[in-house]
């Protein structure tokens, strides 16, 4: 179940990501929008480190979890590639985020210090 909850949520941030890579795209360069990009990029980056990461984190240590007794591992095959796939993702996720952040962060702040006419 928690997994689901994991994923639903790096579903939502890869929605959240194209949807700023996408108003990227666009002729649009108003204020508003600069600084709307800037505040999307923060709460990606805050809903990765404070959210995703940490239940990533878990289901990874988890991963390498064995039973003492019979000395397999905690989750079985198909658990573990699922738990995989899901790390990739956040992974990809990562590194799509890290590759816009300097031009987003570069604008907005522009725009939001522009002195207003």
């Amino acid at each position: 179940m928690e997994l689901k909850r994991l994923t639903s949520t790096v579903d939502d941030a890869e929605v959240r990501l194209r949807d700023l890579v996408a108003s990227r795209t666009t002729a649009d360069v108003a204020e508003e929008t600069r600084v709307a990009q800037l505040a999307a990029l923060h709460a990606l980056r805050r809903l990765l480190d404070e959210d995703i990461g940490i239940k990533m984190d878990k289901f990874m240590e988890r991963l390498a979890w064995s039973d003492p007794v019979t000395n397999e591992p905690r989750y079985g095959p198909v658990m573990q590639d699922k738990i995989r796939a899901v790390h990739a993702r956040v992974e990809a996720l990562r590194g799509q985020l890290v590759e816009i952040r300097d031009d987003v962060e570069t604008d907005g702040l522009a725009m939001a210090e522009r002195p207003r006419a």
